[in-house]
């Protein structure tokens, strides 16, 4: 009885052991491996449908919003490798991403770059890299251009200005000309309007003015608003940090827009300062352009 209650005994330890590994394995399934997505940048091509033309283009895309087999695997600044849970034929979509006003916490896609869509074939621990490429959605319109290219600058000083902006060619972000505002001696302020005004929805979904600088004063982007009683009201908007480099940013006008509802026309303007302890001062400016949705 002794031998068979210590056999007994011996199969009942082997049987937990045997269930308690079986356990385990159902508890830690067997790894999963991924795939990797790789993107350097996206490229911004000419939209052929745009037949009023889209101006220069030039684009400060820095991320690409990445949705695969329809769901978001997340928002990654370019270049970059990522890991992709998913194998075999899976549809892609890239959605170009932008700093809004310039401010790495305000990052969205921008709704004027059409989507890119392709499909990748997963393979576990290969990497796939593709070259999204983009343009301007066909409804998109621009109301307001400006490239310096004419040789005027087409920008008029106001009252509280005590110096102009001048056509230069010795810095240009493209063509043969740029904007430039130089402060210096009794000329330390500045504040520039354009000369042609320019209608603007009230109530559209997105409104951006997209422009190349570079400059050693902070610059104010603001609107004034011309309404339907005959008044004016001008609005500050963004102000722009120097940079001793040309660079590009994508200032969001809705809100302003939305709180400008009775307008009837536009003027954008620029103004600046000479900076504590500055003596002088060089601001350029190019390729400025208001884009927005054509109203149905």
């Amino acid at each position: 009885m002794i031998k068979k209650s210590f056999l007994y005994c011996i199969i009942g330890i082997l049987f937990g052991f045997n269930f308690l590994f079986s356990s385990c394995e159902s508890m830690y399934p067997e790894e999963i491996i991924p795939s990797y997505l790789h993107i350097d940048t996206i490229i911004l091509e000419e939209n052929p449908f745009l037949a009023l033309g889209e101006g220069v283009l030039n684009h400060k895309i820095t991320d690409a919003w990445v949705f695969v087999d329809g769901k978001l695997i997340g928002t990654y600044e370019m270049p970059f490798t990522v890991p992709v849970i998913a194998q075999g034929l899976k549809p892609v979509i890239i959605l170009p991403g932008i700093k809004m006003n310039g401010i790495a916490g305000t990052r969205i896609y921008y709704p004027f770059y059409l989507k890119y869509e392709t499909e990748v074939n997963f393979q576990a621990e290969q990497i796939h890299s593709i070259s999204p490429v983009t343009h301007y959605i066909d409804d998109s319109v621009f109301p307001y251009m400006n490239n310096f290219e004419t040789g005027a600058t087409g920008f008029d000083v106001t009252i509280n200005s005590d110096t102009i902006m001048e056509v230069t060619d010795v810095d240009v972000c493209n063509g043969a000309y740029s904007g430039m505002v130089r402060l210096e001696g009794d000329r330390k302020m500045f504040e520039v309007q354009s000369s042609d005004f320019f209608e603007l929805p009230a109530h559209s979904n997105e409104v951006f003015l997209e422009m190349e600088y570079k400059n050693e004063t902070e610059i104010v982007v603001g609107l004034t608003a011309y309404m339907s009683d005959q008044t004016t009201s001008s609005v500050s908007i963004f102000a722009i940090n120097p940079s001793s480099e040309w660079n590009k940013i994508y200032v969001n006008l809705t809100p302003t827009l939305s709180y400008l509802g009775d307008a009837m026309k536009f003027k954008l303007y620029f103004g600046g300062i000479l900076g504590e302890g500055q003596e002088s001062a060089v601001n350029y400016f190019d390729n400025i352009k208001i884009v927005h949705h054509e109203q149905k």
